[in-house]
């Protein structure tokens, strides 16, 4: 537990401190070296051919690298951020109500691609939130996406008992999703009175924090569905007490385009 605590707050100090004081270009870099590593530790899950891995890894950055000096950047990065958060609705709806992982028999080369199309959506919904409303927005995001995983833990513990995927994931309950839902866009709500925004614009960044919850708790089930497969418990063992950096950042990767996109839209898309 000490190592768990120890290794999430300077996680914390270390991440927040980037999204507050890093010119943009650091922060995307930043982003992309944390993406490689959760890529790197998709593909241990699959696993997929080395020089294939790495051959696809090498244009997963070579990818964002191109996005991020486009001149047309910002309607690439939304664009994908779109393609990410319909993704995300279509696994949820695949994981909360079918009642099977799915994509069992796909081969681990399309696996792992799906994996970097699910990373480069998070990338741009990271960078395309930091340019265009500063730390303060990533940061809610996070915060919200943290407060339900934290609802969805205790609500579960103490309500739980409809299964949520038992098949996925025999742990998680139908009490907790919502425990969960209902955290985030408290925390949402919070942080818009924090930012002393208007009802609308308030209304508007609930909705995104309810979405980036409801869309992150597929994002966990997703990996979980990883794991099964692979029968291991985490998907690295590089954070002391917290596993691997996929094991971390699996809400995020699904919660942030669908939070990207709600709060960007009240301006119009693109950025």
């Amino acid at each position: 537990m000490n190592a768990r605590l120890a290794t999430g707050a300077a996680l914390a100090a270390a991440f927040a401190a980037a999204i507050w004081w890093a010119p943009l270009w650091l922060f995307a870099v930043i982003a992309l070296v944390l993406l490689l590593g959760a890529l790197g530790e998709w593909n241990r899950l699959l696993p997929c051919h080395p020089a294939a891995a790495c051959a696809i890894g090498a244009a997963f950055a070579a990818f964002c690298v191109a996005i991020f000096f486009a001149p047309q950047k910002w309607l690439w990065m939304s664009a994908l951020c779109l393609a990410g958060a319909l993704f995300w609705a279509w696994r949820a709806a695949q994981l909360f109500f079918a009642s099977r992982p799915g994509d069992k028999n796909k081969p681990p080369v399309v696996n792992l691609l799906q994996g970097v199309f699910v990373l480069l959506c998070a990338w741009c919904a990271l960078v395309w939130m930091r340019a265009g409303h500063g730390g303060g927005a990533v940061i809610a995001m996070l915060l919200a996406i943290c407060a339900a995983d934290t609802f969805a833990y205790f609500v579960g513990r103490r309500f739980g008992r409809r299964k949520l995927a038992p098949q996925i994931s025999p742990g998680k309950t139908v009490e907790g999703l919502f425990g969960g839902l209902f955290g985030a866009a408290a925390a949402g709500l919070c942080m818009a009175f924090a930012f002393s925004l208007g009802v609308f614009e308030a209304a508007l960044w609930t909705l995104a924090s309810f979405s980036a919850a409801l869309f992150g708790a597929a994002g966990d089930l997703h990996e979980s569905v990883l794991k099964r497969r692979a029968g291991v418990k985490d998907s690295g063992n590089l954070l002391p007490g917290h596993g691997g950096i996929l094991d971390r950042l699996d809400g995020i990767l699904a919660g942030a385009p669908a939070f990207a996109v709600i709060w960007n839209a009240r301006a119009g898309l693109p950025l």
